[in-house]
């Protein structure tokens, strides 16, 4: 929905519309994750207790597990933020950015401070888990600005810079404006146009060596039909053999 209204309005060259669509996305994504974050919030036991029985045998796993669900209530604010964010970009016709953004916030952000939660500190699984939460809310963050910077842009000048994008990769142009990535810059004029080209051609490889693999395997499939007919002609002429010799001897006899 976020994409769609998003990109309604920016197809009308309507700025403000397409903030206020991306905005109001945003902020319902977030209201509707906190009520499934007050939920797990306020009851965590009893969530926890459909998976794994509240006995005392149980009891140090399911303190461990509602720890663990009060880290998860932060989930479910920041990933409907980072989501709705994403998507309204999405509207926006920027992908590539987003994409750049989430992987840096989850394995750059995320990673290593799930590492050093979990391994450095005392909270082991607890760390990790508020490592994740941590990621999240970077991607939320760092997608939500970029919403902001680039839906403040006049959506002409960014509808002719997407023209002038195909236009460039079509000729096998690599060359053009570059603005920094944050601020609304083409990260494919920077890495992706100049991998286009050895992009398809390794690929036309990788189809050829598939190609080849499977000729290679309908061959070996092939063979055991082949062999079959042999051992069957070789049986047929050992039974004939065989039948001969002893008319033979009858006649004999």
């Amino acid at each position: 929905a976020a994409t769609v209204r998003v990109g309604l309005a920016a197809g009308a060259k309507d700025t403000v519309a397409a903030r206020r669509a991306g905005f109001t996305a945003i902020g319902m994504g977030a209201a509707f994750m906190c009520i499934t974050a007050l939920v797990l919030l306020l009851w965590p036991r009893p969530i926890a207790s459909l998976w794994l029985p509240d006995t005392p045998g149980n009891k140090e796993v399911l303190e461990l597990a509602v720890s663990f669900l009060y880290v998860a209530a932060a989930f479910q604010l920041v990933d409907g933020i980072q989501v709705t964010a994403s998507m309204s970009l999405r509207g926006l016709k920027d992908t590539r950015g987003p994409m750049w953004l989430a992987g840096a916030s989850y394995w750059l952000a995320g990673a290593p401070m799930c590492a050093a939660l979990g391994f450095l500190t005392p909270l082991r699984g607890l760390g990790v888990w508020l490592g994740l939460a941590f990621g999240l809310l970077v991607a939320a963050i760092t997608l939500t600005v970029r919403f902001a910077l680039l839906a403040k842009k006049p959506l002409g000048d960014q509808q002719e810079r997407h023209r002038n994008h195909a236009q460039h990769r079509d000729q096998g142009d690599a060359r053009g404006p570059r603005a920094p990535f944050l601020f609304g810059g083409n990260l494919d004029r920077r890495i992706g146009m100049q991998a286009h080209a050895a992009f398809r051609h390794h690929l036309r490889q990788f189809l050829g060596i598939l190609d080849q693999r499977r000729q290679v395997l309908g061959q070996f499939a092939q063979r055991p039909q082949r062999l079959a007919g042999a051992g069957e002609r070789a049986v047929a002429s050992l039974l004939g053999r065989h039948v001969d010799d002893d008319g033979a001897r009858a006649q004999r006899g």
